[in-house]
């Protein structure tokens, strides 16, 4: 799968093997609470259970607040 880190700076990797968004998210050193996990083709948020497949284009984006 291809994964875009739109974090510090924008990266691209690409991942082989079966993972959730959890999975892949420890892997990365990311905190769910701290990003958000997009599915490119589809335009949609994934959760955290969410297994991911090979041919998936997702988006790791920084979650960012203020008030």
């Amino acid at each position: 799968m291809k994964v875009y880190l739109k974090l510090r700076k924008n990266e691209m990797l690409n991942i082989n093997k079966r993972l959730s968004v959890n999975e892949l998210l420890k892997e990365l050193n990311l905190l769910p609470q701290e990003v958000l996990v997009i599915d490119t083709k589809n335009k949609k948020l994934l959760t955290p259970d969410k297994v991911l497949s090979e041919d998936m284009e997702i988006e790791i984006r920084g979650v960012i607040s203020g008030g």
